[in-house]
């Protein structure tokens, strides 16, 4: 939808298959998309996609052991929280950063175990979470 209302063009084809998308942020022409979902337009992603701005599925996909309830941009860096405790198989508790290459960043939020987070928000100086 465009900022007067109107339907675009812009779709990136089926939904995420089987579940759903809980969030979307956009850096620069790249859409991410998080969720609980397993493939996107028949493509394994595991709660975890990007898109362009013509909703081509990229080849960013970081691996994750849970849903993905939210995510934030910050320049070339991507924070997830959500069910999760590993990503790329390294262990992140309910929260992560990755970059936009996919990799995961050696930044680790030190949170409770049994705190899963629902919302983030990344401002200049601070990383807000919300349950």
């Amino acid at each position: 939808i465009d900022l007067d209302g109107n339907l675009t063009s812009w779709n990136p084809g089926e939904s995420a298959q089987p579940g759903w998308v809980s969030a979307l942020a956009v850096n620069h022409n790249v859409v991410y998309l998080c969720g609980n979902f397993d493939s996107i337009n028949g493509i394994a992603r595991k709660n975890l996609a990007a898109v362009d701005a013509n909703g081509k599925l990229l080849d960013w996909a970081p691996t994750v052991d849970g849903a993905v309830s939210s995510l934030a941009v910050a320049d070339n860096s991507i924070y997830l929280v959500g069910a999760f405790r590993t990503v790329n198989g390294v262990n992140r508790m309910h929260i992560a950063q990755v970059g936009s290459n996919g990799r995961l960043s050696k930044w680790s939020a030190n949170l409770p175990e049994h705190r899963e987070i629902y919302k983030i928000l990344v401002s200049d100086d601070a990383i807000y979470l919300g349950r």
